[in-house]
């Protein structure tokens, strides 16, 4: 009896040994050579020999290391393994091939080269991962699944915030208004702008109770107040399509932690360089700057001033073979000492003065003090006589200044 219980455990610790060794060498085989990525490879590998036209052509193909490849990227802290399937990403030859075997659309790696930004920065999905599936992120429990092809430009808000960008029309729609509304003057992007709302670098990650974040950010667009009573936004007048525009832009904030050298803004500017000439007078900021809160408070007088002469005046003599005794009047920010200005046209500063200071006040919260440093003068008529001269007549000042010598300082109009 004992030696047909030996022989019955010793055939059964057999078996199960064999099992085992079976299931790893399966395993192993599924992982390795009957893995998709497997196929992919050899798939692209008889490509290249079938295109060999030189010897040089075919060595690169002899080379080729069927394999799992990956791109490890310790400045963004990611192990990105999609070039394991995708490895004719930078084969132009692979243009038309199916996936995962084709070629990347466009030129724009070229400014992103994989070896520095790997692939799921922008695409999203789970770098490490190595069966589609997985590796897409459309799994229980994985936060970022791949993006579509249209929702893209959702990344671009992670490294950019100037724009325009070629061949992203949503991202550029978004990241002009968002400048034309001079949003960083209150707000603080990725360390720089004011500090009079709340930070929004990381707007698309803000919880907002049982409201869906961007249904909140398009109501708050609209009407601040409606969401937050307390509110000091004022109200931009956006239009739907407008509100939509930033509330894309809002979502894109997520506050992912990118290295400086990634940003296509990594130095922070001060207020005082908001400007289109540094040699210009100093402590100008520009007309965007002022109508980004303006156009809400004050619509009408922004309106007005934008269908007035004065937005126009530059326009008038850009043509001019010299300009030396026009700018004064034509720009605004005019410094007679070097004849450069901040702002074609008379913008918001050619009668209220500089806007540094008084910018600088909104944030700080001091409203009282900014509408003082941008009050007119009581007796406003010592404003518009720096360039409306009254002893030259409108219709002919053009003729009188062009007959005067070349001088700096101002001009009459």
């Amino acid at each position: 009896m004992k030696n047909a219980y030996d022989k019955t455990m010793t055939g059964l610790l057999l078996f199960g040994s064999l099992l085992t060794l079976a299931l790893l060498a399966y395993a192993a085989y599924d992982e390795n050579l009957g893995a998709d990525w497997y196929h992919h490879q050899s798939d692209y590998r008889c490509q290249l020999f079938a295109r060999a036209a030189t010897d040089r052509e075919r060595q690169t193909a002899e080379r080729f290391d069927v394999r799992q490849k990956q791109l490890y990227l310790p400045a963004l802290g990611r192990i990105d393994r999609c070039i394991t399937c995708h490895v004719g990403v930078e084969d132009p030859s692979m243009k038309n091939a199916q996936q995962p075997l084709t070629s990347h659309p466009g030129d724009i790696m070229a400014n992103h080269p994989k070896e520095q930004f790997g692939c799921t920065i922008c695409h999203l999905g789970q770098g490490r991962a190595n069966t589609e599936t997985d590796a897409h992120g459309h799994v229980p429990h994985w936060p970022d699944p791949m993006l579509a092809t249209e929702e893209l430009d959702r990344s671009c808000a992670k490294c950019h915030t100037q724009g325009p960008l070629p061949g992203v029309p949503r991202y550029n729609e978004a990241i002009a208004l968002f400048h034309e509304k001079a949003c960083v003057s209150c707000h603080l992007l990725r360390g720089q702008g004011g500090d009079a709302g709340p930070e929004i670098t990381n707007a698309a990650e803000v919880d907002h109770g049982d409201m869906p974040k961007k249904e909140w950010h398009f109501k708050h667009l609209k009407d601040p107040k409606s969401v937050v009573e307390a509110s000091e936004m004022p109200d931009l007048n956006l239009s739907d399509e407008e509100a939509t525009a930033l509330t894309f832009l809002m979502m894109s904030l997520t506050g992912e932690p990118i290295p400086t050298e990634y940003l296509s803004n990594p130095k922070p500017k001060p207020i005082e360089m908001r400007m289109m000439d540094p040699m210009a007078a100093k402590g100008h900021v520009g007309s965007q700057v002022c109508i980004g809160c303006h156009q809400g408070l004050h619509p009408d007088a922004v309106d007005g001033w934008r269908k007035s002469p004065m937005s126009s005046t530059y326009e008038r003599l850009k043509n001019e073979p010299t300009k030396d005794n026009c700018l004064a009047c034509h720009t605004t920010g005019f410094n007679p000492e070097t004849g450069h200005y901040s702002e074609e046209g008379v913008g918001c500063e050619g009668c209220h003065g500089p806007g540094a200071v008084a910018v600088k006040f909104v944030l700080a919260g001091q409203v009282d003090k900014h509408k003082e440093a941008i009050r007119l003068n009581p007796d406003s008529t010592l404003v518009c006589v720096r360039c409306h001269n009254p002893h030259v007549p409108v219709g002919v000042h053009a003729n009188h200044y062009r007959k005067q010598p070349p001088r700096s300082g101002q001009a009459g109009g």
